[in-house]
């Protein structure tokens, strides 16, 4: 599998237009059933609310770790939550802090998902 910049924008668009700064059940629970549909390793929420994506290796393990949660839409000109493309850019609320870092890592795990692994990898996606 490769890197695709038209999924990792599709994604984002996604996770834009959902909105996550009063409660972030909602994106969790997308994530969580987007994750598990694509088998991307051993997918559950834990107590606080998270997202915990766990590859299994024999090392001590890596937490990579991104955030899913916005600040309020504010004085944001246009609709925060459009995911609007513009060019090579993606528009809206968390779209730069810190859903990009959530898409990232979710692409992460579709390259790791078909190789075997030295070191534990676990990616949580953090409310």
């Amino acid at each position: 599998m490769r890197i695709s910049r038209n999924r990792l924008a599709r994604d984002l668009v996604r996770l834009v237009q959902i909105p996550s700064w009063q409660e972030c059940r909602t994106i969790t629970g997308s994530l969580l059933d987007q994750a598990q549909s694509e088998g991307l390793g051993r997918c559950s929420i834990d107590q606080a609310g998270n997202v915990i994506i766990e590859f299994d290796g024999s090392e001590p393990a890596l937490l990579l770790n991104a955030h899913v949660d916005t600040v309020p839409p504010g004085n944001y000109e246009g609709d925060p939550y459009s995911g609007k493309r513009q060019g090579n850019r993606v528009l809206g609320r968390g779209s730069s802090d810190d859903k990009a870092g959530v898409v990232a890592l979710l692409e992460l795990a579709r390259l790791m998902k078909s190789r075997a692994l030295r070191r534990k990898v676990i990616i949580a996606l953090s409310v």
